[in-house]
């Protein structure tokens, strides 16, 4: 199935949009109205606002010739054929009512069985010059999407749109975290000293969402990761006008650090308790693997109560100074060609770090990202050219995450 918010739009067909719509399921599993989809059985006499209300939050999906039933579609009509031509008519409607010019695409083809009737896929991106204001007559307004509704801009949603423009197109990568250095440590005695031995990964959104880290923050954080987290203890550490930070108690003793930042990033780190065998720290990948799926599903939840659906970066850090990583699987040994192989190396290099750019939706799933990043850690730090296919590691991954009812 095409994705419709990425492919190219001109080789998107009927048969597609009827994919795409879940037209054959119940109506129920069928794509609901949101903060990045419409649908509209019939060109709006201001559809301009509808545009500006997408671009001004996070771009998405308008269907013209699409009948909804509350939230979700019921019916694919089409829009009737008039004199003239419907991208033309968009177009200049856009062109004509909405300043400035937000980014967007537009794509028609037939309506099924219907030879009279076009659909139309308007494509809106998140614009990087908001606010975008709609114009016409007077009813010149800022509009955002707010669920499945376009509303008003808040004063203070109007604010933080021109903080936005004001960023405009600066590159997440290059944007420095804010606060202290972010750090796991161990306790030795009853002294704590920096762990030489750590995992850390951390959740940024592309755009900064300029959160308030006050109590309900906290209690929001707080409330997500003892769902993930049960039978643990949770207390913040740490608390200013840049971060919050959260310490995390397992049963077992082992202590772990969440942290969320002003600009909607978050992130975990640990020192990796591993196990001595043959004198030899061995640090098991899944236990790893665990932590930063479980990562992902708290921050997609966080970031997803607080609007955000676009891209997010996510930075990934594993150092094993004087360790080695194991495979093994939820219940016994998993031998995994090239990767267990590993086991037996010394150490090349202490340390690695890599960044990749995703999008949100692959935070619900996240056994295939965090697979990929493992897979790159491990052969960066002891190079293995004989790796293995990785179906092995995603599919025990999966099952990973299949069984993980928390």
């Amino acid at each position: 199935m095409r994705d419709l918010f990425t492919c190219v739009l001109g080789e998107v067909t009927t048969e597609d949009v009827v994919t795409f719509l879940r037209m054959n399921a119940p109506l129920n599993e069928r794509p609901a109205e949101s903060t990045r989809i419409d649908y509209k059985a019939d060109v709006p006499d201001e559809f301009g606002d509808y545009v500006c209300a997408f671009a001004n939050t996070f771009g998405g999906l308008i269907f013209l010739g699409v009948k909804a039933q509350g939230i979700r579609p019921s019916e694919v009509i089409g829009v009737p054929k008039a004199r003239g031509d419907l991208t033309t008519r968009l177009v200049n409607t856009i062109q004509t009512t909405v300043h400035p010019r937000p980014p967007f695409e537009i794509h028609v083809v037939g309506a099924p069985g219907d030879p009279a009737g076009e659909i139309a896929i308007v494509r809106v991106g998140e614009g990087d010059w908001p606010p975008y204001m709609y114009i016409k007559e007077r009813a010149n307004r800022v509009t955002v999407r707010v669920e499945e509704q376009r509303a008003r801009a808040s004063y203070s949603e109007l604010e933080a749109l021109f903080r936005r423009r004001s960023e405009g197109a600066q590159n997440t990568i290059d944007r420095p975290l804010s606060g202290p250095e972010f750090h796991p440590f161990r306790k030795v005695g009853n002294e704590w000293e920096r762990a030489d031995n750590f995992e850390r990964l951390v959740f940024r959104p592309a755009r900064p969402l300029h959160l308030m880290l006050d109590r309900r923050e906290g209690r929001l954080i707080a409330g997500e990761l003892a769902n993930r987290y049960p039978s643990t203890e949770i207390a913040v550490v740490r608390r200013d006008s840049q971060t919050l930070d959260f310490q995390i108690t397992r049963p077992n003793g082992s202590v772990r650090i969440w942290r969320a930042w002003e600009d909607g990033s978050q992130g975990v780190t640990s020192d990796t308790h591993g196990a001595t065998n043959q004198g030899r720290r061995v640090v098991s990948l899944f236990d790893v693997s665990y932590e930063w799926i479980v990562a992902a599903r708290v921050t997609r939840c966080l970031l997803e109560q607080h609007g955000w659906a676009g891209r997010v970066l996510v930075d990934s850090v594993l150092r094993l100074s004087n360790a080695t990583p194991s495979v093994t699987t939820l219940d016994g040994v998993f031998g995994l060609d090239g990767l267990w192989e590993l086991e037996k190396t010394s150490p090349q290099k202490d340390a690695s770090a890599f960044v990749r750019v995703v999008d949100f939706s692959e935070l619900t799933d996240p056994s295939d990202l965090v697979a990929d990043l493992l897979i790159r850690h491990v052969l960066d730090q002891r190079g293995s050219p004989a790796m293995a296919d990785h179906t092995a590691l995603k599919n025990a991954l999966a099952e990973l995450v299949s069984h993980d009812s928390r």
